[in-house]
């Protein structure tokens, strides 16, 4: 047993100029007052490490009138002892010398706080065990001089306020993290010039390859996360805003010329406000960035008067909100990124400057002004996902090696189109021109490949759905890349537009004009659009290209009409009637022409309605035999009473029968059927 405490008087000093231990396996081992004079450098080490190890409280600084015992060299706790105890004494300020250095390498050893801050100006270390800094308001962690080193390899370090040099702007210090937890700002900090984490001097080092850094509450500073280390090195770890006992409604500030590591935004506080993060600086994070559920992440920290930019290496999770105020997101990893979480994310300009395979969408997302495709051969792949360009979205800088594709997804955007000139909507590798207003028109571009009559299409099709969708006398001009083949080099010269009514069902071949050098396919002269892809022009003729096929109510019955444009060895239709929409039965026989290149109208009567909505398909038969189905419509035939008196639209203006949209019957007892004509 050693036992240096008995009355209390009986003090220890290490003054070795070189390095000391304290081991063995007694069963007590225990010291009163410690001094650490060690020649007069850090490097000398006093190793604590026996088998028991207890001291009095406050064993480095007994006496508020004296100064701290650890004068020179580094105080170290290994080994696997079990000590919790207040080193230093309550309500003194207390400093690691320059010559000195604190070493925690103990996962049993807690340091217990202390009402005051701490100053170091040699080198605080962690390994294993936790320390424990400040327990009020304004306790921090304080860096004096350009020697003072914080390390963090593993174990815990909490701090009642923060990491920060002794005044703004000064004192540069190390920073170095590869493990283990930091956890600021637990109480407050009551400066408002300083940050939570605070490297304010450019002459800074901040080195991060591992472990977190977690800021609980937001300071009185407008900066919260503050780095403009001039050098820094960051490979890993994580920056945390928020935690389990952040209080509510916290708003944090990041302003960082360094690199950051992976950046969450919690949503763990039980608070019914979860934290907002705000921009000061533009920011480069060299992970990921998880915005999660219920947070925010604002673009701005003044409410859009100063906006920054984000560069991101790592992934996008975003289940929260993203506030972009107009700013741009570039993804420039050198692995693959993805895009993922619960919320849509709507960008303003998203730049892909990948340099490896490109970006994911494992989310679908918005981008209202700029997508740009900037990387050598970073693709953005759709994975089942959508790109909405809205109506103020384009694509910039698409190529056949920096493309957006993917077998299911789309891009869209939807916008007025009124006399187009070699409009290329959205970027989107469509060319419209036409004297005409096509209204309100949505376009999607799909890279699945469509079986156009027996044959494969390339790997793009356009869906173009104008509100005004009659004579409209256009030229469209089809896009495509070298990479969207699908295997059809070989016949690219005899690529042809093919046209499809029924939603990619069936096909229609039309003479357009291929340009195998520029990788278009025009056609003009074009009164109506729906889907388009290219494919050889070999591929097998529709017995008939549906034009129209649609049902009416009228007063006694309901009118089902169709038109054909062409017929190739067409015998007959059928017309098919259901009352629930799955189980049909023919009520009629009407013949085809044969053969035609001219529009043919086609119509019967149906008095055989129920009260209620009705269900018609129509059915071609060709001479051999085969047989071709429509798609299903519909006819409210619910309260008709009376005479159709007019049919207005849905803002109540009166139209004809070349109106395209939802309609309302208007009978003369004053009742209405909804329909779309």
């Amino acid at each position: 047993m050693l036992d240096f405490y008995t009355n209390g008087s009986c003090d220890v000093t290490f003054n070795k100029n070189g390095n000391q231990t304290i081991s063995g396996t007694g069963g007590t081992t225990k010291f009163n007052v410690m001094t650490v004079d060690m020649g007069t450098s850090s490097a000398n080490i006093l190793e604590i490490m026996p088998t028991n190890f207890s001291t009095n409280t406050e064993f480095l600084h007994y006496s508020a009138n004296t100064a701290n015992e650890l004068l020179n060299g580094t105080i170290k706790f290994s080994g696997t002892y079990t000590y919790s105890n207040q080193i230093f004494y309550t309500g003194k300020s207390h400093e690691i010398l320059s010559t000195c250095g604190f070493w925690l390498n103990n996962p049993n050893v807690t340091i217990t706080a202390s009402g005051d801050s701490w100053d170091v100006s040699g080198y605080l270390k962690i390994t294993q065990g936790t320390m424990n800094i400040g327990n009020s308001t304004g306790n921090s962690l304080r860096t004096k001089g350009s020697s003072a080193r914080i390390i963090i390899e593993g174990g815990n370090l909490n701090v009642a306020g923060r990491i920060a040099p002794t005044s703004a702007g000064a004192n540069p210090y190390t920073y170095t993290q590869s493990g283990g937890v930091v956890l600021l700002n637990i109480y407050g900090s009551a400066s408002g010039s300083i940050a939570a984490f605070d490297m304010s001097s450019n002459s800074s080092t901040f080195n991060m390859s591992g472990g977190t850094i977690i800021i609980r509450n937001k300071t009185s500073n407008s900066k919260d996360y503050y780095n403009i280390s001039g050098t820094y090195n960051v490979s890993g770890g994580t920056i945390q805003f928020g935690d389990a006992s952040t209080s509510n409604s916290q708003v944090f500030t990041i302003s960082s010329s360094a690199d950051m590591p992976n950046v969450i935004i919690s949503n763990a506080t039980s608070q019914s406000t979860k934290p907002t993060v705000r921009l000061a600086s533009n920011i480069n994070i060299i992970g990921s960035l998880t915005i999660m559920s219920g947070t925010t992440l604002d673009a701005s920290f003044n409410s859009g008067t100063s906006n920054y930019d984000i560069a991101l290496s790592g992934n996008w999770s975003n289940s929260g909100t993203f506030t972009n105020r107009s700013k741009t997101v570039t993804f420039n990893g050198s692995t693959n990124q993805s895009i993922t979480g619960s919320a849509t994310t709507t960008f303003y300009n998203l730049t892909n400057s990948n340099s490896s395979t490109g970006l994911t969408l494992n989310r679908g997302i918005v981008v209202t002004n700029n997508l740009n495709m900037s990387g050598a051969t970073a693709d953005v792949f759709l994975n089942g996902y959508n790109i909405d360009l809205s109506s103020t979205g384009t694509i910039v800088g698409e190529s056949n090696t920096d493309r957006i594709y993917g077998p299911t997804g789309l891009i869209t955007t939807t916008l007025a189109i009124n006399n187009p000139n070699a409009f290329n909507v959205g970027g989107m590798g469509v060319m419209l021109t036409s004297s005409a207003d096509f209204g309100t028109t949505t376009i999607s571009r799909g890279h699945a490949v469509q079986n156009v009559e027996g044959n494969e299409s390339i790997q793009r099709y356009f869906i173009i759905s104008p509100t005004n969708n009659t004579g409209l006398a256009a030229t469209l001009l089809f896009n495509y890349f070298d990479n969207e083949l699908n295997g059809l080099g070989a016949s690219e010269s005899s690529f042809k537009l093919w046209r499809s009514t029924d939603a990619g069902s069936t096909w229609v071949v039309k003479s357009s004009n291929e340009n195998t050098s520029a990788n278009t396919n025009s056609f003009s002269n074009i009164d109506a659009f729906s889907w388009w892809t290219i494919a050889v022009e070999a591929a097998i003729p529709l017995p008939i290209e549906l034009i129209k096929f649609e049902a009416k109510s009228k007063v006694d019955n309901v009118l089902v009409s169709w038109a054909t444009a062409t017929e190739l060895n067409n015998d007959y239709f059928v017309i098919e009637r259901s009352f629930d929409g799955y189980h049909f039965s023919p009520i009629a026989r009407v013949n085809g022409a044969g053969n035609s290149t001219h529009i043919i109208n086609y119509s019967i009567e149906d008095q055989d309605y129920v009260n209620g909505i009705n269900y018609y398909r129509l059915t071609q038969i060709d001479y051999n035999g085969e047989e071709t189905k429509t798609q299903i419509v519909a006819v409210d035939m619910t309260k008709l009473s009376g005479e159709i008196i007019k049919v207005i639209n849905t803002i109540g203006q009166e139209v004809n029968e070349s109106y395209s949209g939802i309609v309302f019957d208007v009978y003369s007892d004053g009742t209405s059927v909804r329909r779309i004509q």
